[in-house]
């Protein structure tokens, strides 16, 4: 009887132990299934920030496409308002020069010293100005026929072969803009006779 009590003892701390591990786990197993829980939630959470920061990623880049593409068309627009500004100021003030020089050639035809010196002066003072607006003027005489920069409407014949092919008059000024040529001068050019050192007549036969 003595033996069978103690082994009656031993199975009931035994089934006591079992009983203690059986409830620890349970505890443990709810713990670790409350901390699940709680991941899956933090994890939700963070899904739905990240979803939310990429909504809001999208709609920044939207947002910046469509102020750019009307930046864009805003700048573009300026640009050709601002063309056309310089052009009509550009045609405004070719006009003017195109008459200061049909006064020169007047002046120079009438052979007007007086008027020709204050035109020249004039034109001394507006050269400065043209220059820092990048404005070039083509209208010199005695210049080298250059078929970019001259239009030949005319021409003058000479004796003298050095002056073959250069400018005798500039009817109308040419211009060159920002280095582009904008419109060619209207020009006559020297036209060599030929003659150029011909003896006198009979100025052979004397010399013979």
């Amino acid at each position: 009887m003595f033996g069978l009590g103690k082994i009656q003892e031993r199975l009931e701390r035994l089934e006591a132990s079992l009983l203690s591990m059986e409830r620890e786990n349970r505890e443990n197993a709810e713990t670790l299934s409350a901390r699940m829980s709680d991941l899956r939630g933090a994890a939700n959470q963070h899904d739905m920030a990240i979803a939310d920061m990429l909504d809001t990623w999208e709609e920044w880049r939207e947002e910046t496409r469509a102020m750019r593409s009307d930046s864009s068309g805003q700048y573009q627009e300026e640009a050709r308002e601002s063309a056309r500004r310089e052009r009509a100021l550009l045609d405004t003030l070719l006009d003017l020069h195109d008459q200061f020089h049909a006064l020169r050639r007047a002046a120079e035809q009438a052979d007007d010293r007086v008027w020709k010196r204050q035109l020249e002066l004039t034109e001394e003072k507006m050269s400065g100005q043209y220059a820092l607006a990048d404005l070039q003027m083509i209208a010199e005489k005695g210049a080298p026929i250059n078929y970019d920069l001259h239009e030949v409407i005319g021409v003058e014949p000479t004796e003298n072969r050095a002056q073959a092919m250069r400018v005798a008059d500039a009817y109308t000024c040419g211009y060159i803009y920002r280095g582009i040529v904008i419109r060619k001068a209207k020009v006559s050019a020297f036209q060599w006779t030929g003659q150029e050192g011909a003896e006198p007549d009979g100025q052979s036969e004397r010399t013979q």
